[in-house]
């Protein structure tokens, strides 16, 4: 089973800005996705013989998994803590 997440397009993750970096390492391509406002940092390596729209539509897709998971992690962890506060002290 594949994990649904990454298949999907991660429509309510919004990227207002894309910072992107390339690095030829032999015959594999480096690269980095940021998004500047969250300082979210993804690495995706693909062939050389790839094209650079394929190479960042999918460290794109990434990026939008990563900042998806991330505030999904933050949800749970503030529903958690709220479940915590409604437990009644007794003596």
């Amino acid at each position: 089973m594949t994990n649904p997440g990454w298949n999907d397009t991660n429509d309510d993750v919004y990227l207002n800005e894309v910072l992107f970096e390339y690095y030829n390492v032999g015959n594999a391509v480096r690269v980095c996705a940021i998004d500047p406002i969250t300082n979210t940092e993804v690495v995706v390596v693909g062939s050389v013989h790839m094209k650079p729209y394929t190479l960042k539509m999918n460290a794109i897709r990434k990026l939008k998994y990563v900042l998806a998971k991330k505030q999904a992690e933050k949800q749970n962890k503030a529903n958690q803590s709220r479940a915590f506060a409604k437990v009644p002290f007794k003596q």
